[in-house]
């Protein structure tokens, strides 16, 4: 399989960013000094190239009840302009994808990860037996550039002056440097920022506009340190398989009152059960290095659960992490030890802003 390439390849190979292949996608690894550009974001706004994610759309005069029936979302309830965070699961409650529903006029999209494009169209294509729908691959159609940061829709603005303050997974039709764009309010990286949709073609001026208007560019490194800051798991770290979205700390792109769908019923015995036996929490550690992927950590000398994400956070000025613990030791200020003897202290997600 050819590797997708973004269509602003050459301009950041011009700025010096280090592009990446990983699961038949290209990507920006990074643009210089991780640490640097997650602070730039954090205190302004940080610009990075998401073309390297999956889009979808689902057309068709069934695809609302169909997709209703096929994620944990309440799709029936959106309102064109709307959005919601969801999670596709087998029969078995297993995870497939996480997505954005984001819900237009005549179709309905989905933002997955890169790496879980194939998965999620497989799966989604499968259970079209008899209904008048069908789930199309727009991601080489389409591209995607966000700004994430307190000065994101400020930054924008400069550009796109129409541009409206998005709740998370609002949209707006909008006109930045001259392009056409539909503008989403997200918060994919823990911070407040908008992500914007565009044809390929429109890329390099949208870019340009937003970097001379004070974004900071970054990679996906820089983008890594405040997704976990932010406390929000990604496919190939703290998502796999074997996970169940209540493990995840998924609850917000459930819901529970809107009847059957596919793999309701493994997710409403484990919510009626009242508890699950690992979940996904914050770790604030010891030391000056992150902890590695697969650790094991441990509570008075016995198993209690295993790192999946962790970077050293400038902001906080301490290595962190995402891992499964145990429900026994879930409670905040527990005190676990990793193997290389550093202790690492259970802290809510997402990590707060250390004390003055």
């Amino acid at each position: 399989m050819a590797t997708r390439l973004l269509p602003l390849r050459e301009v950041h190979r011009a700025a010096g960013a280090r592009l990446e292949e990983t699961s038949g996608r290209q990507r920006v690894g990074s643009y210089g000094d991780a640490s640097k550009g997650a602070l730039a974001a954090r205190s302004g706004a940080g610009l990075i190239d998401r073309s390297d994610r999956g889009r979808l759309a689902v057309v068709g005069p069934d695809r609302t009840g169909w997709l209703h029936g096929m994620v944990t979302c309440d799709v029936k309830r959106l309102a064109p302009g709307t959005g919601a965070e969801a999670a596709a699961v087998t029969a078995k409650g297993k995870l497939v994808a996480v997505c954005r529903v984001l819900m237009r006029k005549d179709e309905i999209w989905l933002d997955v990860e890169g790496e879980r494009l194939a998965p999620a169209l497989e799966h989604l294509r499968r259970f079209i037996v008899m209904e008048d729908c069908e789930v199309q691959d727009r991601s080489d159609e389409t591209a995607m550039l966000g700004v994430h940061g307190p000065r994101a829709v400020e930054i924008a603005r400069k550009f796109a002056p129409g541009l409206p303050e998005l709740d998370e997974f609002a949209q707006a039709v909008v006109s930045v440097a001259g392009q056409g764009a539909v503008a989403v309010g997200s918060r994919e990286l823990g911070l407040p920022g908008i992500d914007l949709w565009l044809s390929p073609a429109s890329c390099p001026p949208v870019w340009h506009a937003l970097r001379e208007a004070g974004a900071a560019a970054i990679g996906e490194d820089a983008a890594e340190i405040l997704r976990v800051e932010g406390g929000r798991p990604r496919f190939g770290a703290d998502l796999d398989e074997d996970v169940l979205p209540l493990e995840a700390g998924l609850d917000r792109a459930i819901s529970y009152d809107k009847g059957c769908y596919l793999g309701q019923e493994v997710i409403a015995r484990v919510t009626y059960r009242g508890h699950v036996n690992r979940k996904l929490i914050g770790l604030s550690i010891d030391g000056t290095e992150p902890a590695p992927a697969g650790a094991q950590l441990l509570h008075e000398g016995k198993p209690a659960g295993e790192i999946r994400s962790s970077v050293v956070s400038p902001w906080l000025g301490r290595p962190i992490a995402l891992a499964y613990v145990r429900r026994e030791m879930l409670a905040s200020g527990t005190a676990l030890a990793l193997p290389d003897g550093r202790s690492a202290t259970v802290t809510p997600l997402p990590f707060q802003a250390p004390t003055p």
